[in-house]
């Protein structure tokens, strides 16, 4: 009788501290164990709607825009996708050529200095350090090599880091590999850069960017799930392949951005496919694009063609039909009005 006592007594005390464990370990999830700043896993979901959106003369304006600057127009300006500056400047274009550019820059301006003019012996190197940015700001990162294989990995942490009128807060991590081809001069040649709640100001994005800037033009992926900080909406820019060349001419430097193709997502609409037919090019100087033209087709083949006039206007016409004629249209806006 008593080793019958006894031996259930085990039992409960054994059941009892399965219980205590199994509540330490929920406390320790729930409070983010483990966690760091740049995060693994999105926590922006897109739950609108996936279906390909009915594309009509009341929202021709509204999916166009979206795709082409990677965001949803709203009361205001700095809500459809536009990226607001780091000044009191008005806002500029666009979230998927910018965030881009800015998240590029940052990892190109990383000193590849001690990885020069060694012998390499495949260890694994690490590195930190900080850029400011070119209109305010900094961001800080850390950086892990092999010096043989030319294989990196690390993380940023941006700090209101300001460029080219883009202004970044929060983390983001990143892998590759360098050319090693000239000991003298390793350079960087692919990477992918993830970010978890990187804030831009009017939004907030989780997701990927991936990129071979080994060649010109500099080839793009870029994924993203994206909420809008005012209406807590989020759109979804999927797997656009976009090409990024910088030139210059007699007006000056430009980016030419194509969308080779894509998907955009709006939450009230559906989504919609997307390509450039003609390069979309800024100006350094320009706020907007002065050239380009952006097509998306939604349910049915319905498309909308919106244009760049000059850095100043754009002009919209659409395919309500599905028949290969742009029979609504054409309206031409300003920029600063879509």
């Amino acid at each position: 009788m008593l080793l019958n006592r006894i031996s259930k007594l085990n039992v409960i005390q054994f059941i009892s501290l399965i219980c205590i464990i199994a509540l330490g370990l929920i406390t320790f999830i729930g409070c983010g164990g483990g966690g760091d700043d740049t995060g693994s896993v999105s926590s922006i979901t897109y739950t609108g709607l996936t279906t390909p959106a009915d594309i009509t003369d009341a929202n021709a304006q509204t999916l166009s825009a979206g795709a082409l600057t990677g965001g949803q127009a709203g009361s205001t300006f700095g809500s459809i996708g536009a990226i607001e500056t780091g000044t009191d400047e008005n806002p500029i274009s666009f979230r998927t050529l910018k965030v881009t550019q800015a998240l590029e820059d940052a990892l190109l301006q990383i000193d590849l200095s001690s990885v020069s003019g060694g012998s390499f012996t495949g260890a694994t190197q690490s590195e930190s350090g900080s850029i400011d940015g070119t209109c305010g700001g900094s961001a800080s990162y850390t950086m892990q090599y092999d010096d043989l294989n030319g294989d990196f990995s690390g993380t940023f942490s941006f700090s209101s880091y300001c460029n080219g009128g883009v202004t970044l807060s929060g983390g983001a991590s990143f892998s590759g590999s360098l050319d090693l081809s000239d000991p003298n001069n390793p350079t960087f040649e692919s990477f992918k850069i993830t970010f978890t709640h990187l804030s831009d100001g009017s939004s907030t994005l989780d997701g990927t960017i991936n990129l071979d800037v080994s060649s010109s033009p500099t080839i793009v992926t870029f994924d993203a799930l994206l909420e809008d900080n005012v209406t807590g909406k989020v759109y979804w820019i999927k797997d656009y392949d976009m090409s990024i060349t910088e030139g210059s001419d007699g007006l000056g430097n430009y980016v030419d951005l194509e969308i080779l193709s894509g998907s955009y997502y709006d939450p009230d609409y559906g989504s919609i496919t997307v390509e450039t037919t003609t390069p979309i090019r800024t100006y350094a100087s320009d706020e907007w694009p002065s050239d380009g033209v952006i097509v998306v087709t939604g349910n049915s083949n319905h498309k909308v063609r919106l244009s760049a006039i000059d850095e100043t206007q754009c002009r919209i016409d659409a395919d309500l039909d599905g028949d290969g004629s742009y029979d609504w249209g054409p309206v031409d806006k300003y920029w600063t009005d879509l």
